[in-house]
């Protein structure tokens, strides 16, 4: 063992860091790992990522920038930022959550009890105001 080691020349050592460096630089920067080693995110069970308060409250103000028509009028009624509401979708999906707003594209964008959504306006069926 130790003959096979005293063979081996600086040059060689060196390739092999250089090459273990450019592998551990591309799988951290591809994200794969990233994950598992940064303490920040979390995760709930189902695999999907949740954020704090603060980011949640971070995100909403971006999204109020995004999202700058304070008036979304649906089906003869006109809703405001702010409001709670029930949306029904297409496929008999339901989400509960706040208005933020909706942008000249027509997508409007919900806040929910730990996501923030950009709902197509034209698949929305049904918005039902709740009481706050």
């Amino acid at each position: 063992m130790l003959e096979l080691l005293q063979s081996i020349s600086v040059e060689e050592v060196l390739l092999a860091a250089c090459i273990a460096y450019m592998i551990w630089f591309f799988v951290m920067r591809s994200g794969a790992l990233s994950h598992f080693l940064d303490g920040n995110n979390t995760s709930s069970p189902g695999g999907k990522k949740t954020y704090g308060d603060a980011e949640m409250h971070a995100a909403g103000q971006r999204c109020e920038e995004l999202f700058p028509i304070v008036r979304i009028p649906f089906g003869g009624e006109e809703y405001l930022r702010g409001m709670r509401v029930e949306i029904r979708l297409q496929p008999d999906q339901t989400i509960i959550g706040e208005l933020i707003g909706m942008n000249q594209i027509n997508l409007v964008c919900v806040r929910t009890k730990n996501q923030i959504l950009a709902l197509r306006l034209e698949k929305i069926n049904s918005i039902r105001k709740l009481d706050s």
